[in-house]
């Protein structure tokens, strides 16, 4: 599974209205611990408990194909938060 991590535009240190755009798993990598946390707080609401199992399950649910991208590259692909 993966998350956005190409040309993503985020805050930046240096003033409170900083931004910057860049590449990589440092920009990847909370996009997917947010789409879990989501799934976390939606699985606990709607079932009342969670288990690491069912996280697992319904994160690489979400996945969405990515047109081009290899397995290798990607997983089962690009993760999605759970729809409200």
């Amino acid at each position: 599974m993966c998350g956005p991590g190409v040309s993503v535009t985020s805050s930046w240190i240096g003033s409170n209205d900083a931004l910057r755009t860049i590449s990589g798993t440092s920009m990847a990598t909370p996009h997917v611990a947010g789409c879990a946390a989501l799934w976390v707080q939606q699985q606990k609401q709607n079932l009342g408990f969670l288990t690491s199992e069912n996280l697992a399950a319904r994160t690489l649910a979400s996945a969405t194909f990515v047109p081009g991208a290899s397995f290798e590259d990607i997983g089962n692909g690009m993760v999605q938060a759970p729809q409200q």
